[in-house]
């Protein structure tokens, strides 16, 4: 999997603090990322995944993309994956 973060260029660097871009296929199906002060833009242009804020709250799923706004928890990142119906 190919990780790659970058500073936008101005004048975007006065809004945007980093993009991050992942590809590849991940070594995980879940990842539990802490609370942060900020808030995520995620686009999606894979597999659907989900979301999940605690262990208390159901997820949710999402295939385009979704804004996490300033989380007070852990959230739980997760990639879905189907299987294929057979002929």
């Amino acid at each position: 999997m190919e990780y790659v973060s970058r500073v936008p260029p101005p004048p975007l660097d006065t809004l945007i603090d980093d993009l991050h871009f992942l590809e590849g296929v991940p070594p995980y199906t879940r990842l539990t990322l802490p609370p942060a002060p900020s808030t995520l833009l995620i686009v999606n242009l894979g597999a659907p995944f989900r979301v999940r804020a605690g262990t208390d709250i159901a997820s949710a799923e999402y295939a385009d993309g979704c804004v996490v706004t300033m989380p007070t928890r852990a959230w739980e990142f997760g990639l879905i994956s189907y299987k294929k119906d057979s002929p």
